[in-house]
């Protein structure tokens, strides 16, 4: 479901070129990049399917009050989750998305502080 613009076709047009421009910023192309490759890491696939089961585990087992299996679950679940949170390829995601994030937001704050200079004239 396609939402109408309200803005005319010169604001259009200069909103698809900054989306542009963006696409192709540096900062943006290495957090993409990172992405692809962290969705198609078979390890870290496999530690989020894990970690998955563990926490599924965890909540049956105190549902069926099965302590001692529950603090077992609760303890693969937590290494589980430091080994995810510790791969290199999760340390670098974060980082760029972080940069990414920052560079977004160095933007929308441009463009706020403009339109606000516009409206004040």
């Amino acid at each position: 479901m396609a939402i109408e613009s309200r803005l005319d076709a010169h604001s259009q047009a200069v909103l698809a070129k900054l989306c542009a421009l963006l696409k192709n910023d540096e900062t943006v192309q290495r957090y993409q990049t990172i992405e692809r490759q962290v969705k198609h890491n078979q390890t870290l696939n496999q530690l989020q399917q894990d970690l998955e089961q563990a926490q599924k585990s965890i909540v049956n087992d105190a549902h069926y009050d099965k302590h001692k299996a529950a603090a077992q679950a609760k303890k693969q679940a937590d290494q589980l989750k430091k080994a995810l949170d510790e791969h290199p390829l999760t340390i670098a995601y974060r980082n760029a998305l972080f940069d990414a994030n920052a560079t977004l937001e160095m933007v929308t704050d441009e463009l706020q502080r403009q339109v606000d200079q516009l409206i004040k004239k």
